[in-house]
């Protein structure tokens, strides 16, 4: 049995994002007698520590235990583009293992920290930078800090839906405008109870990606029945300018005004632009609801 003092040394070498091999993870679930029973389940690539350092580093007496998540390869699969992009909320990247290696955030296993010091488990880096290891704490805080909209707002966005589902990691100007959005955060204008009530959705696209130069193009709002595709296939022609992209933007959500007395409002911006007081007042809005429709919901 290690003693605490070998079992705090080995801690102190530990960080959030640590890859851990030899452990299993475990999760409970109903056994052939009936009953709950927990199960150990082999992962190919480790664990990846999802405690924060701070806790980890302090003594085994009073901090004896740590989680974990498993390690996957999306390599060959359909999720790997909403785990990149961070549409999803359940992956959390660990570069240094490769860009497909992530921390299924889905799953989480509590272990003693004297397991680290059995001779069959070994450790290493998984993150490899400060930027990659604040990356990855920011998965963790939007995983468990997601703001759960009225289930009426969820309904009057519902045609997002299809826009993420269907246009997300494609080759094409629609297909590229949604993947240069870093965020999506919705504002209420009244309490989120209050009934009717105006919400604003915010598209925020990646850093320079819209043109900041002023363009007149009233043609762009003209005509509020064109297609998005056709109205991003401009975007991409007119050089990113933010009038067709606050078009493309009301595209998407075209006549999101519910009978449950919610109405719909657009705003576009560059991420470097997003004021601090705009989040204060919005909320993010979960690409995985987004890109998760229920069965049938998907429509051309």
């Amino acid at each position: 049995m290690p003693t605490h003092q070998k079992i705090d040394a080995l801690a102190q070498s530990l960080t959030q994002g640590t890859v851990v091999r030899g452990l299993p993870t475990v999760i409970v679930a109903i056994g052939s007698s009936g009953s709950p029973t927990a199960e150990g389940l082999h992962t190919d690539h480790g664990i990846a520590i999802v405690t924060q350092t701070c806790d980890l580093v302090r003594s085994c007496a009073a901090r004896p235990y740590f989680v974990g998540c498993p390690i996957v390869d999306l390599s060959d699969n359909n999720m790997l583009g909403d785990a990149q992009s961070k549409r999803s909320p359940r992956w959390a990247p660990l570069p240094k293992l490769g860009p497909n290696f992530f921390a299924d955030l889905d799953v989480a296993t509590t272990y003693q920290k004297s397991v680290l010091a059995h001779s069959g488990i070994s450790h290493s880096d998984g993150l490899g930078s400060g930027p990659a290891a604040r990356d990855f704490a920011a998965c963790l805080a939007r995983n468990v800090g997601r703001f759960p909209f009225p289930d009426d707002v969820q309904k009057a966005l519902a045609s997002l839906r299809n826009v993420f589902l269907k246009r997300a990691s494609k080759n094409s100007p629609e297909g590229r405008a949604v993947d240069a959005l870093s965020e999506v955060r919705v504002q209420p204008h009244g309490a989120w109870d209050s009934r009717p009530i105006l919400v604003t959705v915010h598209f925020v696209f990646d850093d320079g990606w819209l043109d900041p130069t002023e363009c007149r193009l009233e043609h762009a709002v003209a005509d509020p029945s064109r297609a998005a595709a056709t109205i991003a296939t401009e975007l991409e022609r007119h050089n990113r300018c933010g009038v067709l992209a606050m078009a493309l933007a009301n595209a998407w959500l075209r006549g999101e005004t519910d009978d449950d007395g919610i109405e719909v409002d657009v705003d576009v911006h560059d991420s470097a632009d997003l004021s601090f007081k705009l989040v204060e007042k919005t909320e993010a809005l979960d690409f995985d609801f987004l890109s998760a429709p229920a069965a049938g919901e998907i429509s051309n």
